[in-house]
């Protein structure tokens, strides 16, 4: 499994916020592959290009393993986006995934798939069906969508409390 180099770092730091974080804990959380698919509605507008970039390095710097796929007329955005993978953790490694993040309405699904798009300002999240992604110049819905797909990538019940020391229902850390 390949952590980023800044993955310790990131560890100690999240340890001084979350009571009783625990990093192997953590790190399996984060080992299983995790992919990204997109289709050619993805790259054609401003919306869709952005949430692609910030999905991508937010992937690439939690998760070791990734898979990104396209039709292969998008082979150009997807050795992009791959070698955009390598810039932001040259450790990473490239592996099928059973659960993954389709950007778009004609992104490939996953056997596990969550679906992002945003439109405007909205950001736009499923398990069930695609997403649009809207034409606009406005990309912060897409950032959200971005940050909330990749956040849900977690596996079920993985949150700070079960990162750490577990909690009473509702109950802050320090609380």
């Amino acid at each position: 499994m390949a952590l980023a180099a800044y993955h310790r770092r990131a560890a100690v730091a999240a340890a001084q916020v979350l009571e009783g974080f625990d990093e192997e804990r953590f790190a399996a959380a984060v080992s299983m592959p995790v992919g990204i698919s997109f289709g050619s509605n993805a790259v054609a507008s401003p919306e869709g290009r952005a949430l692609l970039d910030l999905l991508v390095r937010l992937v690439a710097r939690l998760y070791p393993t990734v898979s990104i796929d396209a039709p292969a007329k998008l082979e150009r955005v997807t050795n992009e986006l791959i070698e955009l993978c390598r810039r932001v953790n040259p450790e990473i490694e490239y592996a099928a995934a059973e659960v993954g993040i389709a950007v778009g309405l004609d992104a490939a699904a996953f056997p596990t798939t969550i679906y992002v798009g945003s439109d405007g300002w909205d950001a736009l999240v499923s398990t069930e069906q695609p997403q649009m992604i809207g034409a606009s110049h406005n990309i912060l819905g897409a950032g959200a969508a971005a940050c909330i797909g990749a956040a849900k990538r977690l596996p079920a019940g993985v949150d700070a409390g079960r990162l750490g020391t577990e909690r009473e229902p509702g109950r802050a850390a320090g609380a």
